[in-house]
């Protein structure tokens, strides 16, 4: 009877993406054996590898089967064998290997709407929508870090929901009342399609972790370089993978409006407040670097070798994984004029007030750099390049003269200044 309506819509869309193609370069079945003779750079020129311990090239560029290291050859044979060689001459030594793939993005909506309105004077209406965004990407979004070729599709999910409350009622002869009410929400999630894929022990990588227990599904590391490889395969997922993330949105309006002679008075004041839960994006599963660095002693000048060989230049570890509590908070209100002069002029008068409150984390654990705070007398003291007495390329405390490994140079001298010098948490 002209006072109850509804409405309710659904839509779905099946839909395959197709990913950019990726062309890398992968050990090739001779460099996984330690036989590094058909090894070249872009320009068709022989890669020469080195031993670390006599500063030599390997003899006929071949690194002896006593010399290599089970996980460092577990790491090579992670990735797929060669499957391309390019027709073009002067790119044939750039990679040797192409993937071009495809994901499913399924999505799907719902909303329902009831209007209720029980008297002239009193409408209603009540909105609820949700959405189911799913994506499986290899690589070429974000979530997928620096994957540059089909390692293992991401299930990524971002579904979404929302919810408003709309009541408006009349006041007497000249009062018009408006209350909204909205909750909004998202969730995003993922994970690698084919765990078995990234999976340490599936894989062979003996690989020992600090913090194993913020690694509990034994995700493979990343390796962020392959020294003097061109276009290097990376498997380094992105280090969120596997992510939470959940954002929450309240928010009321409240306006008020009256008729009075020819002045239409209006005022009202919105209030947000957001809650934003995640995860922060640390190297819990590790990353490894075979990047060629003349600061390492150990080095083979050539990154699928000191793989190979279980040379690492650098590694490094997240101690934690912070789960952050972000809040925010946002209020506007507002008074508001209309004054028709007569039937031909009309003048709008009003202002707006914002007080737009900074984001803030529960737990505190948010840390910025203060210039004003930095203190020179606790300044740290940097590690540099020097020579011992036997004329060796060394570090060197500048301040005591003390030596380190030349690995060092440009850390931190332990027992002197702050690290954390002018940092603060917020």
């Amino acid at each position: 009877h002209s006072r109850l309506f509804f409405f309710f819509t659904q839509e779905i869309t099946r839909q395959r993406v197709n990913y950019p193609s990726r062309t890398v370069r992968v050990p090739n079945l001779r460099e996984r054996e330690g036989d590094f003779t058909q090894t070249f750079d872009v320009n068709g020129r022989p890669i020469v590898v080195y031993d670390p311990l006599t500063g030599q090239p390997f003899p006929g560029n071949i690194v002896p089967k006593d010399r290599h290291h089970k996980t460092g050859l577990a790491i090579l044979n992670m990735f797929p064998k060669p499957n391309f060689v390019d027709p073009a001459p002067t790119r044939v030594h750039q990679w040797n290997y192409i993937s071009q793939v495809s994901g499913s993005y399924p999505r799907r909506a719902e909303m329902i709407r009831i209007d209720f309105n029980p008297t002239q004077r009193w409408q209603t209406y009540f909105r609820y929508f949700q959405n189911e965004d799913e994506q499986h990407p290899t690589y070429g979004l974000w979530i997928t870090g620096s994957v540059n070729y089909d390692l293992t599709p991401i299930t990524f999910k971002q579904p979404g929901r929302n919810f408003t409350a709309h009541f408006s009622r009349g006041i007497g002869a000249s009062f018009m009342n408006q209350l909204i009410l909205g909750y909004s929400m998202n969730r995003l999630t993922a994970w690698p399609d084919q765990p078995e894929k990234v999976s340490r022990k599936a894989l062979g990588i003996d690989l020992p972790q600090w913090r194993p227990e913020l690694n509990p599904e034994g995700y493979i590391p990343n390796i962020t370089s392959f020294g003097a490889v061109p276009n290097a395969v990376n498997p380094s997922m992105r280090n969120d993978v596997p992510d939470k993330n959940v954002n929450h949105i309240f928010s009321v309006v409240e306006n008020l409006s009256k008729v009075h002679g020819a002045h239409t008075l209006r005022t009202g004041v919105y209030i947000e407040r957001a809650r934003k839960d995640y995860f922060q994006s640390a190297p819990t599963r590790g990353a490894l670097s075979f990047a060629d660095d003349a600061n390492n002693p150990w080095r083979t000048r050539y990154g699928f070798a000191s793989a190979l060989m279980g040379l690492v230049t650098s590694y490094q570890e997240a101690t934690n994984r912070p789960y952050g509590l972000y809040r925010f908070t946002n209020l506007e209100w507002y008074v508001q004029d209309n004054w028709r002069v007569n039937r031909r002029l009309a003048l709008d008068a009003g202002v707006r007030f914002y007080r737009n409150l900074p984001q803030y984390e529960v737990r505190q654990q948010i840390a910025a750099f203060v210039p004003g705070l930095w203190d020179p007398a606790r300044a740290p003291i940097l590690i540099r390049n020097g020579r011992d007495s036997h004329g060796r390329r060394v570090g060197v405390n500048p301040l005591t003269g003390e030596t380190f490994n030349p690995g060092l140079v440009g850390t931190f001298a332990p027992g002197f200044g702050d690290p954390a010098n002018g940092m603060v948490l917020g």
